[in-house]
């Protein structure tokens, strides 16, 4: 679900993944562990430039870094965005807590009439951890 304000002519846009999915990852990437997000209805068009993604994460354990790539397929093979790395930010009182930020300008464009679905992998250094949320941020044009 978008979550959208006006920004300078842009639309400042908020879409968060569904991650129910994403438990226990570990050092490779599942595709049966993907967080997904319906990015387009078949009707519209769509023109965004993602500029950031928060990824919350829980039950860290041995995980100091999280590797992220989204794809447009299932499989994970027609990628948009290239993977990724960053370093977790754990909790102050809780070890086990942390976020990922990362920087994503990359700009994309669909103007197909079919509808549209991200999904989103990850995988860790060591350990595992599960994600609990994934939100982006990005400009769209008005």
């Amino acid at each position: 679900m978008a979550v959208q304000g006006k920004v300078q002519g842009r639309r400042l846009r908020k879409d968060s993944w569904v991650t129910s999915a994403m438990t226990s990852v570990g050092t490779s990437y599942a595709t049966g562990k993907a967080g997904t997000l319906a990015i387009k209805l078949a009707s519209d068009k769509l023109r965004i430039e993602p500029q950031y993604l928060v990824i919350t994460l829980s039950s860290i354990s041995s995980t100091t870094a999280v590797t992220v790539l989204i794809s447009t397929d299932t499989g994970g093979d027609v990628i948009i965005a290239p993977q990724t790395t960053a370093t977790i930010t754990t909790g102050v009182s809780t070890a086990t807590k942390g976020t990922v930020a990362l920087d994503w300008k990359v700009p994309y464009v669909d103007n197909s009439g079919t509808a549209q679905t991200w999904y989103i992998m990850c995988k860790g250094d060591a350990g595992t951890f599960t994600v609990d949320s994934v939100d982006m941020y990005s400009y769209e044009d008005l």
